[in-house]
């Protein structure tokens, strides 16, 4: 006898089951056995489609849709698979062969209006989601659904009832409170934009673009000691090189004495944050300022006990400093709160032979109140609607104004518009010149009034003291703040505000108004500034930075 005795002699059998062999009974026949073939098929597609294996997914579950046509769950099965593989147009047809099988699968019909919306048939995807409240008005994954597609459609009072009720429900649904903001955004409702936008960033608090975010809010809201803090995050949020150096970043000490600042790789925040260089080189006078490969000549110019070097160029081998620091960094030492940042002077300088040669070439160009104008900003400006071209009719309609373009890139038909709109054309710098940004800051300095919306243009005239009018949207990026008509950053800027979403003439209308005032009632210009001439010149002009005319 072998050692496993078992292994030779019959073991008992339990007595079967009376459920057992019903079951059992029941798959012994010719349907169950197809019923029972259908769901292997079926089980196995979706674990394909788990494992990624797209290659097997749509094999088996169409294998299990031939053993049995009537189960509404596996054309939804195949239909998500011909979604996951963009066969939009596919999956549609077998999402809506399981609605005609169970016209009562909730699933089915939310997953059918996300096709027809991948497809562009907003209508219909629509109709879709409200056949789904109609079956379950409670429903609120097609609230959230019908109210981001409303959303998209501009139809924004009926997107509001619906994210609101999704909102009661959905309270972790980071992708709708970011939708939410975005809707009392554009309706001009700021506090509850912000609110949403703070909500959806605070559900993904280890996600930098999140932390992010809920800085630059703070910011915009002027609670400034938390928004700083927050707003470190934004090398992480935007990958930043912060190893192009091994140097230690700097932990605020006072017994520093050489530094090196890096960029914040837009011209645009260096010039902003360049606010704060003053009060750093007080401190630790041997630095080295990185910085936008347009400002170094500008910045050379205006903080010269420093070493100025450009942001493009290749990582200095050794450079001579204790530490590392991100010029965004320098507000939360130095501009903690919105008082201590106002009432701050001038701290860029152009240079003083560039300002002599635009004042000569303006001269020979006519008389007049000398305006500089930037209608648009240079690359993309985050959650800015700007105002169009012809909304800026009522101050190119005043009168005895000269209007000088401070546009850096303008376009002919832009300046063609522009020609219809003021009594004379706006004066214009030959070329590229104006991508410069120390001709620029010249060009600044030598008029005598800049309007502009945000962007590199408005903060570079604030930062030179100009008198400066910006014309912002309902909803600004960050630094311009939430309210009010002044910034703690620039002292001589005036801020108008839109006030209504998509309309600009109040905002136009208001700063005619103010530069009407201006020059009716303002004193000559003071020694140092622009001069103003008399007499007006209506001929077509364009001007280079050493005076000559040109043809348009």
């Amino acid at each position: 006898m072998s050692a496993d005795s078992s292994a030779e002699t019959p073991q008992p059998q339990a007595a079967p089951d009376p459920d057992v062999a019903a079951l059992l009974a029941r798959l012994a026949s010719p349907q169950a056995r197809d019923e029972a073939i259908a769901n292997v098929a079926d089980v196995l597609g979706r674990l394909a489609a788990e494992c990624s294996d797209r290659g097997r997914v749509l094999q088996q579950i169409a294998g299990s849709i031939s053993q049995n046509a009537a189960n509404a769950a596996y054309f939804f099965n195949l239909a998500s698979a011909l979604r996951e593989r963009g066969h939009f147009e596919l999956a549609q047809a077998n999402y809506a062969r399981a609605l005609e099988i169970d016209p009562h699968d909730a699933q089915a019909r939310l997953a059918l209006g996300e096709v027809l919306t991948r497809q562009g048939k907003a209508a219909e995807a629509a109709e879709t989601y409200r056949q789904a409240l109609d079956q379950d008005a409670s429903c609120a994954a097609a609230h959230r659904q019908l109210g981001m597609l409303l959303l998209k459609r501009d139809e924004l009072d009926l997107a509001r009832v619906h994210l609101r009720e999704a909102a009661r429900h959905l309270e972790d649904d980071i992708e709708l409170f970011t939708a939410l903001g975005e809707l009392f955004e554009r309706t001009g409702d700021i506090d509850a934009a912000t609110e949403a936008y703070t909500r959806a960033a605070r559900l993904r608090p280890f996600e930098p673009d999140a932390r992010l975010l809920c800085g630059e809010l703070e910011l915009q809201a002027g609670r400034w000691e938390t928004g700083w803090r927050e707003y470190q995050w934004r090398r992480v949020a935007e990958n930043r090189s912060a190893w192009r150096y091994t140097l230690p970043f700097w932990d605020g000490r006072e017994n520093v004495t050489s530094l090196l600042v890096r960029s914040e790789r837009s011209a645009a925040a260096d010039v902003l944050f360049a606010a704060c260089l003053p009060d750093l080189l007080a401190q630790a006078p041997r630095c080295t300022v990185e910085c936008h490969p347009r400002l170094v000549e500008l910045f050379r110019q205006s903080f010269p006990e420093a070493e100025v070097v450009s942001a493009a160029g290749p990582p200095m081998e050794k450079p001579a400093a204790e530490a590392q620091v991100f010029l965004g960094s320098l507000p939360r030492r130095y501009r903690p709160t919105p008082r201590s940042a106002s009432r701050r002077a001038a701290y860029l300088r152009a240079p003083a032979d560039g300002i002599r040669r635009w004042r000569k070439a303006l001269r020979q160009r006519g008389a007049g109140l000398r305006v500089g104008i930037a209608w648009r900003p240079r690359g993309d400006v985050p959650r800015q609607n700007l105002p169009p071209l012809a909304a800026w009719r009522a101050i190119l309609a005043q009168p005895g104004l000269r209007f000088v373009c401070l546009q850096p890139d303008p376009r002919p038909d832009e300046l063609a518009l522009l020609e219809g709109l003021a009594p004379r054309r706006v004066d214009a710098p030959e070329g590229n010149v104006l991508s410069d940004l120390s001709e620029r800051a010249g060009l600044i300095e030598a008029v005598d009034l800049v309007i502009a919306v945000p962007g590199v243009t408005a903060h570079l005239a604030g930062s030179l003291g100009a008198r400066t009018v910006t014309i912002l949207p309902l909803w600004p990026s960050w630094p311009w703040m939430a309210r009010g008509q002044s910034v703690p950053w620039y002292e001589a800027m005036r801020l108008f505000r839109q006030a209504r979403p998509g309309q600009w003439d109040d905002v136009f209308d208001a700063a005619a108004a103010e530069l009407a005032a201006m020059t009716k009632n303002a004193p000559p210009p003071p020694a140092g500034l622009s001069r103003m001439v008399k007499g007006l010149d209506r001929a077509t002009t364009r001007i280079s930075a050493g005076g000559s005319e040109a043809s348009p």
